[in-house]
């Protein structure tokens, strides 16, 4: 971990402020000082409130000091709403009074390039001075509806609800929350953290895991129509401590589900960012694979994030993958069928009794297959009947409900016996209620009983889908737990660090790499550094042929792109030639430190990549796919975070395409899938205990029938 996160009390000090202070307080409307006094006293807040104008005695009936120094208690918090070049000394004079927590809403800092970063580090440094907790710079403050707060400059109306809510960006927050009003969805905590100086969103997680919800409190919300979760979404454009994120996530996703939305998959969204708060993206294979890890859902977008934001705040999650399709119409059930398949879930069975029952209820041109189409005549009865049968089947972990708006259709009604249905059953209900106003009358019944709706079935689907995976992670076995078990002898550690010590920053040569590998006891063809042709020639009549010769130099990483390997040598005379032509391609490259290095070739097996980079956010990252010429022309690729076990070695490589191949596929030969995973774990151990490695990689690793071979290791020191 890379720090230390603020304790559970100083960040509730920060949120359950008994008083405060706006230092910037104006008296003009649309004045961010003037909006946030507003929404304070229109929040009703209840506790002591003042403000900071050398030039006021009173705004909205607030008593206003000409300087934050002379109000005549220590306010639990402050807020900071002016000019950038004014905060400073603004901070400076607050931490001297003995108040600790601020927000800064104030931009200007290291968004707007090298003149507001100098500003954010000495923000910064004061913090570390006073020992202060600061929200922002660049932020719109934050919303605890536990206390009644509104401490931002936004339009944001209290509703009674069970959500948290953390986000980078303050137009975001907004435009989440106009959402969230329209759709009958309240957060108890709505936070932004703008450029994060200093709390974060590892700071927090740690809160709300140290604070976690009773069962009381759980039980509170289900009988106010909510699920029992305490759902918690997050907007964020870089992650801080990333393995101290992840840890919390992983903690808190094993009882509330933890949803994010990262953008950045792309250069453009990237600069974007820089361009916005400055931030930095990991790579983003990496974060999908992190947060997979954790338990996190990852969101794709806005529609997302609400979807699954309402999903997780009105219902609980499936216990299977087995849905229930009650239409009105044909065709939105096939639509319906199709998204099921494609989103990996599976129509549930309906027995042939249970058809029985539901045909005595609906006309005989009626289907009871699933999905179940009650036709366009459907009343509300058609519908609570058929739904109240499927969702007392054993074989049925859920429903989705799909009404379009025909003459006959009772929209508001059917809404009504959805809500009643849903009371009497423990199984998540999602409703795609498909049209505009006329469909409008019945959102509002839904949203009044708790149900979520949408618009069209395939985000029904996706929103049950992200459900039910989140299920699995927490019933799945975890295989994860922490080893200490140690894959290579502790004096062979202290030779590769003794090596690591003494190596310049950055790659080291083929040479020096398979030595270092040899001493993690992976296995190694046999090879060495040549003086001349009388040496290679003593090579292969010790070791035989075909052997390989090639160039091995700190300087050349990638010595197929430049002609610095060459294979197949079978006998003298292709000796010969290929070392002159080595040496020649090394007076080509005029590499200082060239030396052509011979190694036995190693033939008949499965070329296998497998890699382990320290990436900056979330630590070593191990990665494992189909290695060698296929490395660049199949997409088979492997991330996870480094194993402890056979099993999750394992697992790991059930996921790539190149396992076919190890296996036996089509009954062909099986490869030593056994001594690959002995690879594997030595060389995580390796980079676990060795924390100057930045990356190794091996391609290929070449997997026999009797053992795998690193042929070419790549390593790079920190």
């Amino acid at each position: 971990m890379n720090s230390k996160c603020l304790s559970a009390k100083q960040i509730e000090s920060f949120l359950y402020p008994k008083s405060l202070a706006v230092v910037g307080a104006s008296r003009k409307q649309g004045k961010v000082g003037h909006i946030i006094l507003q929404n304070i006293t229109q929040s009703q807040y209840r506790g002591k409130v003042v403000g900071v104008n050398p030039h006021a005695k009173s705004i909205l009936g607030i008593d206003i000091f000409a300087r934050f120094d002379v109000i005549p208690f220590v306010p639990d918090l402050a807020l900071v709403a002016v000019p950038a070049k004014y905060v400073l000394e603004s901070i400076d004079q607050i931490a001297r009074h003995g108040t600790k927590n601020i927000v800064i809403f104030s931009a200007g800092f290291k968004e707007i390039g090298e003149v507001g970063a100098k500003r954010e580090k000495a923000i910064k440094k004061l913090a570390d001075k006073y020992g202060l907790s600061i929200l922002g710079p660049n932020c719109l403050g934050f919303v605890n509806d536990d206390i009644d707060l509104n401490a931002t400059f936004g339009d944001v109306v209290k509703v009674e609800g069970n959500l948290r809510f953390v986000s980078q960006s303050g137009a975001v927050a907004t435009s989440l929350y106009d959402y969230a009003l329209d759709a009958g969805l309240g957060f108890e905590q709505f936070i932004t953290l703008g450029n994060k100086a200093g709390i974060t969103e590892s700071d927090l997680l740690h809160f709300w895991l140290k604070t976690k919800k009773s069962s009381k409190e759980r039980k509170s919300r289900l009988g106010q129509g909510f699920s029992s979760y305490f759902p918690i979404g997050m907007y964020l454009e870089s992650l801080q401590d990333g393995e101290q994120f992840l840890e919390h996530v992983q903690k808190i996703s094993q009882m509330d589900p933890v949803l994010v939305l990262s953008p950045g998959r792309n250069e453009a969204a990237r600069h974007a960012m820089q361009l916005h708060t400055g931030a930095m993206a990991s790579d983003d294979k990496v974060l999908d694979m992190a947060l997979e890890n954790a338990g996190a859902l990852r969101c794709e977008g806005m529609e997302d994030m609400t979807d699954l934001l309402k999903a997780f705040s009105f219902e609980v999650a499936p216990k299977g993958p087995r849905v229930a399709v009650v239409s009105n119409a044909g065709g939105p059930g096939v639509i319906t069928a199709d998204a099921i398949e494609q989103n990996n879930l599976e129509l549930a069975h309906i027995p042939q009794a249970t058809k029985k029952k539901i045909l005595k209820h609906l006309p005989r041109a009626a289907s009871v297959m699933n999905p179940i189409d009650v036709l366009g005549d459907a009343l509300a009865t058609r519908y609570a009947k058929a739904l109240e049968l499927v969702l007392k089947l054993k074989s049925v972990d859920g429903a989705i409900v799909i009404l379009t708006p025909q003459v006959m259709t009772q929209i508001k009604q059917t809404a009504r016996a959805i809500g009643k249905v849903s009371k009497a059953y423990q199984k998540p209900i999602l409703c795609a209620f498909m049209g505009g106003t006329l469909i409008h009358a019945g959102e509002t019944v839904l949203t009044a009983a708790k149900i979520p709706n949408f618009r069209f079935p395939e985000r029904a689907v996706k929103a049950f889908a992200q459900m039910w995976k989140w299920q699995q992670w927490k019933t799945k076995k975890q295989t994860q737990q922490k080893s200490t078990r140690s894959f290579i002898p502790q004096q062979q550690v202290h030779w590769v660090s003794d090596a690591l010590h003494t190596h310049a920053t950055g790659a080291f040569s083929s040479v020096e790499s398979d030595e270092i590998l040899q001493w993690a006891d992976i296995q190694v063809p046999k090879t060495k550094a040549l003086s001349g042709y009388a040496d290679a020639k003593r090579f292969c009549e010790k070791h035989g042929y075909p052997v390989v010769l090639k160039i091995s130099s700190r300087e050349v990483i990638h010595k197929k792109d430049v002609g610095g390997v060459i294979t197949d040598i079978v006998d003298e005379k292709m000796l010969k030639t290929a070392l002159a032509q080595i040496k020649k391609q090394l007076q080509v490259l005029k590499v200082k430190d060239g030396k052509v290095q011979i190694q036995q070739q190693i033939e008949s097996g499965i070329e296998v990549i497998v890699g382990i980079k320290r990436d900056s956010i979330f630590g070593p990252v191990l990665m494992i796919g189909a290695g060698g010429t296929l490395a660049e022309l199949v997409d088979d690729m492997y991330l996870g975070f480094l194993p402890n076990n056979q099993v999750q070695v394992e697992e790991a490589l059930k996921k790539t395409r190149i396992f076919r191949l190890l296996s036996g596929y089509r009954g062909g030969q099986k490869y030593d899938i056994k001594a690959l995973i002995r690879l594997v774990l030595r060389l995580s151990d390796l980079v676990r205990r060795c924390e100057d490695i930045a990356e190794i990689e091996i391609n290929p690793v070449m997997v026999t029938q009797k053992g795998a071979w690193a042929l070419d290791g790549k390593i790079r020191k920190i």
